[in-house]
């Protein structure tokens, strides 16, 4: 019933009804949805509307908004709203923990004006906290001994119950004093001073206006007459008679009205593009609202189809699993073959192994088998235990969950369509009201400008040179006198927003605060869904459903796991050192055996100290007395030298300084009977082995002619034969004939049965055709099949030394077949998750991948700058702009009620020549007199 109590706390716990006094009207249609911390957008999402992409197509987020005219756009672009609201929370807030502490102070206040039966920790035990299995929880310090009582659930006091621990509270009685101290004071110390001073300040500035301009209105009527006297001269409407500084008393002051005109219009304009953003916020919330829907609905939806669909699967998934993977024995059975094959391989041929300086590329080689191959065995042995043992052991429990689950989710999508309709209608007196709200916003912006127009008439009449339109500078009047009244307006206006702005703001950062763990405020059982979708953790795992889908989660990995694997590159990581010891292994004979044989045949190359020492029985050293002078006898020419010596001799020979008489006779040494040899002549020799043994029967040399040196009398010359002819090149000969007839083709030999049972050189499994046996010598018997004699290797099969092991295939061949058979059962574990395991498989997924619902955190992000970033920015430039009205339409009705007066006045000049034209005309009239 699990799922049924999650499905059933998700939208409670979206609705929010713990705290929805913190939000206003407009919030709580949102509220089911409500948002998230700007700051949490780092959090990088795995999933998409709290469902797997890779299970259900991403889904275009749907776009409510319409661009109505271009004024949107310019609201967008020139708006300062954002900045607005960091400013004002940082004037706040700033960095400390001003919001954290006030939140605090105002739940536990509230929390204290609760009835203490709501707070009580002993409670009656229908109605106390208990554990999973229905007992009540026993905290260490538990005072509830008493028969029938337990501890209460968690509240606004009491943190939640923990079995053999002290139960904590959230705050103490002294700081739930200070909270109520701190909530309801009306000092400069409290949260009532905080958020109220904005108001005050402003409720002050317009009484100071209205008193200021009561008193310059009162003094203007009482001065009319008295205008020059000293206390009367300031306000009298009556001009001086003394005039005016043209300069600094009118054309100063004009152009000061003039900027503040300007300014006027600049904070008209701001609350224009304040008005425009909240009208975008509004639209926007609503449009959020309903994506917000759209997602819950889906996200009910896309967990009762999946769960629909499981119950009719699973019985018959258990039943296909144990059908299906029956008959993979294989899987390990040849795995041991493979790896007896690369170990008997290893210990037939161990000598060549250590000859070759490769035993230790061969350990290698079979640790990469283990490390390459035996992962991927363990993991698809494990795949089919969980496959036909969790499967079936899970069945009753997971179709009982499912059926209950079912039947609340429908309940739950019937509920959420009747939202709807509410966020439609709030939608639309919302729209039927924008006019009125921008009107109301704007209608004193748009007064405040009538009357600087009236005033703008009378400084233009001003300028002009006629004379009947000066009567115009008397509707200046009408701009100080209904502007201080506007002034008046504007600072109460000013302050009501900014008291709002600043309440708001505290309730947008409460929030904030609030999500990171809702426990504290709506209580551990409502807060388990909330906190999830807000973390993103799997609503399964806040539940504690994942015991009844451990073998979901275990397929999941498992298949996870499978999908990573690359047979053919496991296999490629064992094949290619196998390669690398193939390469080994085809040195044997050229850079092992045939070093050692070239040096022989060619001593008169040498720098061997042996072969340079003289003889003081002859006079000559081993270089002179046996000039072997053959380099073509090399490990380049290894197949003609073994089968055709005689023609490689005649057309590869270079002599190092001797010569080759017609192409076929070397000068370099003579034969037996003293004749020089011939490399290829007329008449061919029998085969290798008789050209071997002709070329190389060197003449001895005489070092007793007493014991008779067949013929020869002289000490130190060549003979032929005798008891006192020495064969000092006998040994040598001896070596190199051993080399030739037998090391070499034996080796030869082993080294190409090496290859055919290792499987990476020759065919099938290998690109280099299967050799051809030696030609030679004719009592050796090399090649593995057929009779013994008939000298043929066969690269299609083992040879007889591998199968008496008991293998029958090459390594190569083995680890190639059982990758092959290991991709293709691979394969078919991967597609059994598209049948009747797979279908079951992908809709476990559905589901789990919807129980991450973290949809929420991504509209409560949107939600969250709907109301805290635009629509508070909006306000905050409305206020804004009220605020530098109230300031600049002071400034201008005072320049207004001072040029009302100097512009129907005199200039100096005119003044002093009046008063010298007054003296002139008194001097004539005395003159005349």
């Amino acid at each position: 019933m699990r799922a049924a109590i999650l499905l059933t706390l998700l939208p409670a716990a979206f609705a929010a009804k713990s705290v929805p006094e913190m939000i206003s009207e407009a919030g709580k249609m949102s509220q089911r949805l409500f948002p998230v911390d700007p700051s949490a957008r780092s959090l990088a999402w795995e999933y998409d509307a709290g469902r797997c992409a890779e299970i259900q197509p991403d889904r275009e987020p749907t776009d409510f908004i319409e661009e109505e005219d271009s004024d949107e756009e310019v609201s967008g672009l020139a708006s300062g709203g954002g900045k607005a609201v960091d400013f004002l929370n940082n004037l706040r807030g700033g960095s400390g923990t001003f919001y954290s502490d006030t939140l605090n102070s105002i739940w536990w206040y509230l929390c204290e004006q609760k009835d203490d039966d709501e707070l009580l920790r002993c409670v009656p035990e229908a109605e106390a906290d208990k554990d999973w299995d229905g007992n009540c929880i026993v905290p260490l310090d538990s005072p509830c001994t008493f028969d029938g009582f337990c501890e209460s659930k968690d509240n606004c006091r009491w943190k939640k119950a923990e079995h053999g621990k002290v139960r904590e509270t959230y705050y103490t009685p002294e700081e739930g004093e200070a909270a109520t101290d701190y909530i309801t004071a009306t000092n400069m110390d409290g949260y009532n001073y905080s958020t109220g001073k904005y108001l005050v300040v402003a409720m002050a500035l317009a009484l100071l206006n209205i008193v200021f301009w009561f008193i310059f209105v009162l003094g203007r009527c009482c001065c009319c007459c008295l205008h020059s006297t000293c206390c009367c001269i300031k306000c009298s409407s009556k001009p001086k008679e003394e005039g005016y500084s043209v300069c600094y008393q009118v054309r100063t002051p004009i152009f000061f009205y003039l900027f503040f005109l300007a300014c006027i219009v600049g904070a008209s304009f701001t609350a224009f593009l304040g008005d425009k953003d909240m009208g975008t916020s509004l639209g926007d919330l609503f449009d959020h609202s309903r994506e917000g829907l759209d997602d819950l609905k889906s996200f009910l939806e896309d967990a009762s189809d999946p769960m629909e669909e499981i119950s009719g699967l699973v019985g018959s998934a258990a039943t296909s699993a144990s059908t299906i993977l029956s008959d993979n024995d294989y899987v390990r059975d040849d795995m041991d073959a493979v790896v007896k094959s690369l170990n008997d391989w290893g210990t037939i041929y161990s000598a060549e192994l250590e000859k070759a300086d490769a035993k230790g590329m061969f350990d290698e080689v079979a640790l990469g088998l283990s490390d390459n191959v035996d992962p991927i065995v363990t993991e698809i042995q494990s795949t089919f235990d969980t496959l036909s043992e969790g499967l079936v052991e899970q069945q009753g429990s997971t179709q009982a969950l499912i059926d209950d689950a079912v039947f609340e989710v429908n309940e739950l999508k019937d509920t959420v369509d009747g939202f709807y309709e509410q966020i439609d209608d709030a939608d639309k007196r919302t729209d039927d009201m924008k006019d009125l709200r921008t009107a109301s916003v704007l209608a004193i912006f748009g007064v405040a400008l009538v009357c600087i127009f009236f005033g703008f008439i009378g400084v233009i009449s001003y300028w002009t040179t006629c004379k009947w339109d000066d009567f115009l500078i008397y509707l200046m009047n009408i701009t100080w006198f209904l502007g201080s009244i506007i002034v008046t307006l504007s600072w109460i206006l000013a302050g009501i927003t900014i008291f709002i702005s600043v309440l708001a703001n505290d309730t947008c950062e409460f929030l904030n605060i609030i999500v990171e763990d809702f426990t504290p405020y709506v209580g551990s059982e409502a807060s388990v869904g909330l906190n999830a979708c807000f973390n993103n953790t799997p609503l399964v795992v806040a539940f504690n459903m994942t015991k009844n889908l451990d073998f979901q989660d275990t397929i999941d990995e498992q298949l996870a796991e499978m999908e990573k694997f690359d047979v053919a590159a496991a296999i490629s990581n064992v094949s290619s050192p196998l390669a690398d010891l193939s390469t080994e292994i085809k040195a044997l004979v050229p850079d092992i055996i045939m070093p050692e044989f070239t040096e022989f045949m060619n001593i008169v190359d040498s720098d061997k100290s042996e072969y340079n020492t003289v003889d003081q029985a002859s006079g000559k050293s081993l270089k002179d007395l046996c000039p072997f002078d053959m380099d073509f006898m090399s490990a380049a020419n290894l197949a003609e030298m073994m089968n055709d010596p005689a023609t490689l001799a005649s057309t590869t020979y270079k002599g190092a300084g001797n010569s080759v008489i017609g192409g076929k006779t070397l000068a370099s040494w003579v034969d037996i009977n003293g004749n020089p040899i011939e490399l290829n002549p007329d008449v061919p020799d029998v085969d290798s082995g008789a050209w071997f043994d002709r070329v190389m029967s060197v003449q001895g040399i005489c070092t007793d002619p007493g014991q008779g040196c067949g013929g020869v009398t002289t000490l130190g010359d060549p003979c032929p034969s005798g008891n006192g002819c020495s064969f000092p090149c006998a040994d040598i000969i001896a070596v190199m004939r051993t080399l030739y007839f037998e090391t070499i083709p034996d080796t030869l030999d082993t080294q190409t049965k090496m290859l055919i049972d290792l499987g990476v050189e020759y065919q099938p499994t290998g690109t280099t055709a299967c050799p051809e046996v030696l030609t030679w010598p004719a009592k050796a018997t090399y090649g593995t099949g057929g009779a013994p004699g008939s000298r043929v290797y066969d690269c299609t099969t083992v040879t007889p030394e591998m199968a008496n092991a008991g293998t029958t295939k090459s390594v190569e061949k083995g680890l190639d077949d059982y990758g092959a058979a290991l991709a293709t059962t691979l394969d078919e574990v991967l597609d059994i998750a598209t049948g009747a395991i797979g279908d079951i498989m992908l809709e476990i997924e559905k589901f789990l991948c919807n129980m991450k619902c973290g949809f929420v955190r991504d509209v409560y992000t949107n939600v969250h700058d709907d109301l805290c970033s635009t629509l508070l920015g909006g306000l905050l430039q409305v206020s804004a702009g009220f605020w530098f009205l109230a300031i600049f339409m002071f400034l201008t009705c005072f320049l207004g009620a001072m040029l009302v007066v100097r512009m129907r006045g005199i200039s100096t000049e005119e003044a002093e020549d009046y008063e010298e034209g007054v003296e002139m005309k008194a001097v004539n009239l005395d003159l005349y007199n």
